[in-house]
């Protein structure tokens, strides 16, 4: 005879499981930090695009100056002066979305939503793929552990 109780144990488990609270989980706060350091590191930062992959710029001659005096990157604009702007991003992570918002204000004479578009928030094409890749992980993990607890 076979006994099938522990699979109907974990069928039951996964009865159990709820969407939402998982996929809360699977965006914890390293994710939310990975995906602030994507947005401003990988693509502001380092590449000088916004999440559709359009270039920012180039600095003026006077500010490339400045900031290679500063010690700082002038190779393409990076909106990263002081750094307030990059350390005002927040995350926020509810049932049905992820949601990016930053002070535009806080480090620059003019709003750079207003200056650059809206598209200074969100992930590229590439980063977006990480991402994916990184939450169904993090889901897996957290299904897997509810299951077999």
């Amino acid at each position: 005879m076979i006994k099938f109780e522990a699979l109907d144990e974990i069928y039951q488990r996964i009865e159990q499981l709820s969407e939402s609270r998982f996929w809360l989980m699977a965006n914890d706060v390293s994710t939310r930090n990975e995906i602030i350091r994507m947005n401003t590191d990988d693509q502001l930062y380092d590449k000088g695009i916004d999440s559709i992959g359009a270039n920012l710029g180039e600095y003026t001659p006077n500010t490339k100056r400045i900031k290679e005096l500063k010690g700082q990157r002038f190779d393409h604009i990076t909106l990263k002066d002081r750094g307030l702007f990059y350390d005002s991003w927040i995350v926020k992570v509810d049932e049905r979305a992820i949601n990016l918002d930053a002070d535009d204000v806080a480090d620059y004479d003019r709003p750079l939503f207003t200056v650059y578009g809206e598209d200074v928030l969100g992930l590229t094409d590439e980063n977006m793929l990480k991402l994916k890749q990184m939450i169904l992980f993090n889901y897996l993990i957290n299904v897997n552990v509810e299951i077999l607890r």
